[in-house]
């Protein structure tokens, strides 16, 4: 147990500029969190339920970095738990450029665009995934329902 907690006291005990792609990472959350906030609180759509689980999300992923970056470090893959960061932080970078843009901060038009493209494939995965889970979901209630229909039929007789 000691051997383990070592690993973290020695990765968090490093200077922010021994990880900056994990500081980086981290300044991004909480930024994140704090323009969301503003968003919420400027357009007159702030909910506290909504806020709730927005922070308690975030701080979530960020308790999740805190304890397995160090592990992937220790055993050789930093560069898997670098290359993580980067997808993760991209997505964050989305968000908070679209959490700037409801503030009224101007944002190129380009970088707009290509974000707006980004965040619609995206929105069209999960949709695509939703609706295939649906599905899957409405056939397992019919073979459900069909079962329980057989099993009625058999109890009765």
């Amino acid at each position: 147990m000691h051997d383990f907690l070592q690993v973290y006291q020695e990765f968090h005990i490093f200077d922010v500029r021994a990880h900056p792609l994990f500081t980086i990472f981290a300044f991004a959350i909480v930024f994140d969190i704090v323009l969301g906030l503003a968003k919420g609180w400027a357009t007159k759509t702030f909910k506290s339920s909504k806020a709730r689980i927005g922070i308690v999300s975030h701080a979530a992923l960020l308790v999740i970095s805190l304890l397995v970056y160090p592990l992937f470090a220790m055993w050789g893959f930093q560069g898997i738990a670098d290359t993580f960061l980067v997808f993760l932080g991209l997505s964050y970078f989305a968000s908070i450029v679209g959490n700037l843009e409801a503030l009224g901060v101007p944002i190129p038009p380009y970088l707009m665009e290509k974000l707006s493209e980004e965040i619609k494939s995206k929105d069209e995965n999960v949709l695509s995934a939703l609706d295939e889970l649906s599905l899957l979901t409405e056939e397992r209630k019919d073979s459900s329902d069909i079962l329980s229909e057989d099993k009625s039929k058999e109890d009765k007789r």
